[in-house]
């Protein structure tokens, strides 16, 4: 009786042992693998495929990343080369990197063109002020050398210095 039960148990178990493999050999290509695969092959494979959702999301992220990264390079591309066809014809033709260094080439000249010129007109002014003041100095210098000379030489007055 006991040999005839384990008998039974052993048939049922090899029963649903073959409709485990059954299901094991349909289930198992869904996720990569040969139907004959081990427990342990798919336990790699499934490890593996936790993995998908994050490594699918960092893809997404870096697709998003790239295309705003383009979408900012067109965008400059665009205002560069309005700001060329105003201000720079000549560099319409090269590469819009190379026209872009070139231009901060050129306003870095001319800024320093224009802090000279500013510095010119300083000076300028300053030597103006002082042509203003001998000037006026001169005037004065010479009133009073014709105002000497009258009293000096009365008979010579209508003879004046002449104000240079």
């Amino acid at each position: 009786m006991r040999i005839t039960k384990l008998r039974g148990d052993s048939a049922e178990v090899t029963r649903q042992l073959e409709e485990w493999q059954l299901r094991w050999a349909a289930a198992i290509p869904d996720i990569g693998l040969s139907p004959v695969a081990t427990i342990e092959q798919a336990e790699v494979a499934l490890a593996a495929w936790q993995k998908v959702p994050d490594i699918l999301r960092e893809r997404d992220n870096r697709e998003r990343r790239v295309a705003g990264m383009q979408r900012d390079s067109n965008s400059f591309e665009g205002r560069a080369r309005a700001v060329l066809e105003i201000a720079a014809v000549d560099l319409i033709s090269i590469p819009i990197e190379a026209a872009a260094k070139k231009l901060g080439e050129h306003l870095s000249e001319a800024t320093n063109a224009k802090a000279r010129r500013d510095q010119v007109a300083k000076r300028l002014d300053k030597a103006a002020q002082t042509l203003g003041a001998a000037d006026r100095k001169l005037e004065e210098a010479t009133a009073e050398l014709n105002t000497l000379h009258t009293c000096l030489w009365p008979r010579y007055a209508p003879h004046r210095l002449p104000i240079t």
